[in-house]
């Protein structure tokens, strides 16, 4: 897989079968990234799976401290995986959805908004500072590219 497959393809079609046979990205067809007519049936419970899909995404988050820069590709495969996967379960399959999850609840149920914040003080999904003295006042501002 070199350059990512999308979430989905829809291969009743000629040119969903055509498209699996190729990175959709950049046409390659020495190595088709994903055939999505050879699928598994596997059993396994919801909490077997998030407990999987949650160690790949501390991993990768491990990578990225350790080889900055390097895991970029790595990271496209594994949300490319985890969106085909939640299309088939309503389980938040890693911590970032169950937060997400988590969070609303708690917004919709009492009207009170988390603000979650990572260890170094910063906001946990915009990355800015936040002042703990006015946490409840933060506003993310969306990262800039």
């Amino acid at each position: 897989m070199v350059c990512g497959v999308p979430a989905y393809i829809d291969t009743s079609t000629e040119e969903g079968v055509a498209q699996i046979k190729k990175c959709p990205s950049c046409g390659d067809t020495s190595t088709p990234p994903a055939d999505l007519q050879r699928t598994l049936d596997i059993t396994i419970t919801a909490y077997e799976l998030r407990t999987l899909t949650v160690w790949a995404e501390r991993y990768l988050e491990f990578m990225e401290n350790y080889y900055p820069g390097h895991v970029g590709q790595a990271r496209k495969i594994f949300s490319t995986l985890i969106d085909r996967l939640s299309m088939q379960t309503e389980v938040p399959l890693t911590r970032a959805q169950d937060l997400a999850d988590t969070r609303s609840a708690l917004a919709e149920s009492t009207g009170i908004r988390l603000v979650v914040l990572n260890p170094d003080g910063t906001c946990y999904d915009c990355h800015q500072p936040v002042n703990l003295a006015e946490y409840d006042k933060h506003v993310c501002v969306p990262p800039t590219a």
